[in-house]
C-alpha cells in the first residue's frame, strides 16, 4: 500500500509540473503577444509622424527651391539655369540624406524581452530536471 500512494504521490507530481509548465507557456505567449503588440502599434505611430513630417518637408522644400530659383534669376541668371542648379542642389542632398538614412536603423519586432524570459525557464526547467 505504501508503493501505491508513493506512486500515485509522483503521479500527481508530475502532473502538477505539467500543468504549471503549460501554464507558463501559455502566459509566456500571452506576454509575448501583448509586447509585439506594444511594439508594432509603437512602430505604426512613428510610421505615421515620419510619413506627415516628409510630406511637410517636400512641401517646404518645394516652396525653398521656388524661393532659391527666383532669387538667382533675380541676381541675373538664366531662369533655366537657375532651375538646374537649384535641383541638382536637392539631387545632392537627397543623396546624402539617402546615405544617412540607409545606414541607420535596426528595425526588429521580435519580443525580445518575451525570448529571454523563455530561454530562462528552458534553462531553469532542464536545471531541475537534472
Amino acid at each position: 500500500m505504501d508503493a501505491d500512494m508513493r506512486h500515485s504521490a509522483l503521479s500527481n507530481a508530475v502532473g502538477d509540473v505539467f500543468q504549471d509548465v503549460s501554464d507558463l507557456v501559455h502566459k509566456e505567449f500571452r506576454f509575448a503577444r501583448a509586447e509585439f503588440s506594444t511594439k508594432l502599434n509603437a512602430l505604426v505611430r512613428k510610421v505615421v509622424l515620419v510619413a506627415a513630417a516628409g510630406l511637410l518637408a517636400v512641401i517646404a522644400l518645394v516652396v525653398l527651391g521656388q524661393a532659391a530659383i527666383f532669387a538667382l534669376a533675380d541676381a541675373g541668371l538664366a531662369l533655366h539655369w537657375a532651375c538646374l542648379i537649384v535641383s541638382g542642389a536637392f539631387a545632392v542632398l537627397a543623396l546624402l540624406a539617402y546615405g544617412v538614412g540607409h545606414v541607420g536603423g535596426n528595425g526588429k519586432l521580435a519580443p525580445s524581452t518575451t525570448l529571454q524570459n523563455l530561454t530562462m525557464d528552458l534553462r531553469t526547467a532542464k536545471e531541475h530536471w537534472r
